[in-house]
């Protein structure tokens, strides 16, 4: 094992933890490699922030970060970014001054961040030892939240599992932090602002709760609410997604598929009946049309219609037999081989709320609430949550 891995293996099982100084012992030392290589992986691995071997920017993945307060959220990117800052000095240096002066000024920022915000930032850090467990949640207090004034909060996610668990009991689990404000800045926030009771993180896939959240709210709906996110982003399969995305964006479409064999039935059919109308004979359609036949005659798109069937059938009306098979094809598409898929009705997109109605993810949140609590939903959705 090499210094570097002795170094990093000592500081990443810290408990609460977050120790620059052996980054400033390798500065020092003129190892800046080493300098980088530790900082990387603290920042990692401690931290959970997203870097890479390139001297651009950070990403903050940290899950306790949603959890802090906004000022103090605004104070750990600022920490983040002195430390981004010292990165960036220790890629590549022109010539020796400037790699002296690097690595000094480096070292000052990272001896002042010690000292007035590695201590604020260890306050604020939050892992597994901080937690407790409430039925199949990790509950985590953040700063500032004692346990006994998140009771309140907790029944209400208790409340909100007792509901779903009958129909969806794979999105009630893991790690649930509870904030003390009532805005908690989550993936899914409702726009506008307004008081929150919880929020899903998406890309970490836990549940913040907010002290807001009191069982004489509405908050049991909007914590349900939350748990249908989770259900469309980890659960939710692809083409169940498509289908719902359908039914928001256009509404309930019912396709009726017509294989090769029955549209060559029904051109068939039709050239029968039209050669009766050659002679100014109309009897009933049903004489010589099947059911499928009559369907497809119906659901045949009528600007289309006009442009491909109807000038031929014209020409045939008035005995002009040379445009029989051109007829024929034409109405029965017969010249392409796969199967054709015709749409029924004029469909209107569904919504569960006016608050559904803003995207697609917030409409099924929307349908996972209401099928939950059995409030009643337009009959396709109420079909839609019920297969799933």
């Amino acid at each position: 094992m090499t210094t570097t891995q002795r170094v990093l293996a000592r500081h990443l099982t810290a408990r609460g933890q977050f120790d620059l100084a052996p980054v400033i012992a390798f500065l020092r030392a003129d190892k800046p490699d080493e300098a980088l290589e530790v900082l990387d992986t603290l920042m990692r691995k401690k931290l959970d922030v997203g870097v890479t071997r390139k001297r651009e920017g950070f990403a903050v993945h940290t899950d306790w970060f949603h959890s802090l307060m906004p000022e103090d959220q605004r104070r750990y990117v600022w920490f983040l970014q002195t430390l981004a800052n010292v990165r960036e000095r220790l890629f590549e240096f022109t010539d020796e001054h400037d790699r002296r002066q690097s690595i000094e000024k480096s070292i000052d920022d990272l001896k002042d961040a010690v000292r007035d915000d590695v201590p604020w930032v260890e306050s604020m850090m939050r892992g597994d030892e901080d937690a407790f467990k409430n039925g199949p949640y990790t509950i985590v207090l953040s700063p500032y939240v004692s346990r006994d004034a998140a009771e309140d909060c907790i029944k209400v996610l208790d409340a909100a599992t007792a509901k779903v668990d009958s129909k969806f009991p794979q999105v009630t689990y893991g790690k649930v932090i509870v904030r003390r404000d009532p805005k908690p800045s989550g993936t899914y926030d409702k726009p506008g602002g307004g008081n929150i009771a919880g929020s899903y993180v998406a890309a970490g896939d836990y549940i913040i709760l907010s002290l807001y959240a009191t069982p004489t709210r509405d908050s049991v709906m909007t914590l349900i609410h939350e748990l249908g996110h989770r259900y469309h982003t980890r659960f939710l399969d692809h083409e169940k997604r498509k289908q719902f995305i359908e039914l928001y964006e256009v509404g309930e479409v019912k396709k009726e598929i017509f294989t090769p064999a029955e549209r060559e039935k029904a051109a068939d059919e039709m050239i029968a009946l039209w050669k009766q109308h050659q002679q100014e004979n109309y009897p009933d359609a049903d004489e010589y049309r099947s059911p499928r036949t009559g369907t497809w005659s119906e659901l045949w798109p009528r600007d289309e219609y006009k442009a491909k069937v109807l000038p031929l059938y014209r020409r045939f009306l008035e005995g002009d037999n040379s445009v029989e098979k051109a007829l024929h094809k034409a109405y029965g598409v017969t010249d392409f081989p796969g199967n054709i898929v015709r749409t029924i009705g004029n469909p209107e997109p569904q919504y569960a709320s006016s608050y559904g109605a803003t995207s697609w993810e917030e409409n099924f949140a929307e349908c996972f609430l209401y099928h939950c609590i059995g409030k009643a939903l337009p009959a396709a959705l109420q079909s839609f949550m019920a297969s799933l």
